[in-house]
């Protein structure tokens, strides 16, 4: 497995905060990416990297939007989807997007298929999901969420084709 970690601010008692992409196979190239900023709020990142898994090639982008100004996750959405645009397909943009699956399909335009699933947040008895998973030039097969002992939210897992 490798990966490639984007700190966005560091942290005086736990270090660096920031987005990490893990992969099974090969990163051939990663951008990290400062995302717009919310007046008042923490700075958030992207990963943006062309990778490489069982001999195909697909650009992933990775992050974790602001979670307290849905208007500021929405332009940092919007940021990431330009970016990730520009980049050769197929495309998997996934991510604790701290949005709703309405909001987050209006912000990532034509082409993509959003990924369903139950809620992911908060772990224990999750009522909403605002982690996602979106692809365009690849299938989803099937989606699963999953609790795991490390985080605040369950992990949200789709199969691709």
């Amino acid at each position: 497995m490798r990966y490639v970690y984007s700190p966005a601010r560091r942290l005086a008692l736990t270090g660096d905060d920031g987005v990490a992409l893990l992969v099974r196979g090969e990163i051939v190239h990663s951008d990290s990416i400062m995302l717009p900023r919310a007046h008042g709020h923490q700075q958030r990142t992207a990963i943006i990297a062309r990778v490489r898994v069982a001999g195909i090639d697909v650009t992933v982008a990775a992050t974790h939007l602001q979670n307290r100004a849905p208007a500021a996750a929405q332009t940092q959405l919007a940021r990431l989807v330009e970016l990730l645009n520009a980049e050769p397909e197929p495309h998997i943009l996934l991510g604790d997007l701290n949005l709703d699956a309405r909001r987050v399909a209006a912000h990532i335009g034509a082409g993509f298929v959003l990924a369903g699933g139950e809620p992911t947040f908060p772990a224990p008895d999750p009522t909403r999901r605002i982690d996602h998973i979106a692809v365009r030039g690849v299938q989803i097969e099937s989606v699963s969420v999953r609790r795991l002992p490390v985080s605040d939210h369950r992990a949200l897992i789709a199969s691709l084709a």
